[in-house]
């Protein structure tokens, strides 16, 4: 009996059609054609399972890079907001220096200097004072980059969550794919079986001729 638990996913898969081909090519036997087809089911489940899994890491990744290079954007205007009302209130506006004490209470660096979904919290509050504030009179000076801030930030911290979200479809994915895998093997383990019963036995001729169509495949 080949040493199926051996072999990677790739290779299960590769050895699986000619092991099935040839069962059904040189065994009649009802018992040995359903081992085959529940081979042959578990094979489809494990490959479907593996397109799944690539597509929910090229997912992840692109979710990944979109809201990194997001986030950095949005630091450096976050930063430039604050710098800005710092600068109008340096010049005399008390108005821009109320606003920035309401956005910015702890200075901008307390917001920026998380990354990720544990800086979701600090941007999801920002928008929501950049909404209070719309009215403000030094937030008009600033119209209409303080409201486009406002909106992008939202919409970064939605993108945040919906990265976790392909992060846990990858999560379930690759829990899948091992059942998937796990089933392979059961299945043509058992097809072994079944032909080794048939055939007479590990040494017979006809077993070893079934076996040898794999040989080197994997």
């Amino acid at each position: 009996m080949p040493a199926y638990t051996r072999l990677s996913r790739p290779a299960l898969l590769a050895v699986a059609t000619p092991l099935i081909a040839a069962a059904r090519e040189l065994f009649p036997s009802p018992v040995v054609r359903a081992a085959a087809q529940a081979a042959e089911d578990a094979a489809v489940g494990l490959d479907l399972e593996l397109g799944g899994r690539r597509s929910a890491s090229a997912r992840l990744s692109a979710a990944a890079a979109a809201a990194l290079a997001a986030e950095e954007s949005l630091d450096r205007r976050v930063g430039a907001l604050a710098r800005a009302l710092a600068a109008l209130g340096d010049l005399g506006l008390p108005e821009a220096e109320d606003l920035h004490d309401q956005l910015f209470p702890q200075g901008h660096a307390s917001l920026t200097e998380r990354t990720g979904r544990a800086q979701a919290p600090a941007y999801a509050a920002l928008a929501g004072a950049l909404g209070d504030t719309a009215d403000h009179p030094a937030a008009a000076r600033l119209a209409p980059a303080h409201t486009a801030l406002r909106e992008d930030l939202l919409a970064w911290c939605e993108a945040v969550l919906a990265k976790d979200t392909v992060h846990r479809e990858g999560a379930a994915a690759a829990s899948h794919t091992a059942a998937a895998t796990a089933t392979l093997r059961a299945a043509l383990q058992h097809l072994d079986r079944a032909v080794e019963l048939e055939a007479g036995g590990p040494s017979a001729p006809l077993y070893t001729r079934w076996a040898l169509v794999a040989r080197g495949i994997a």
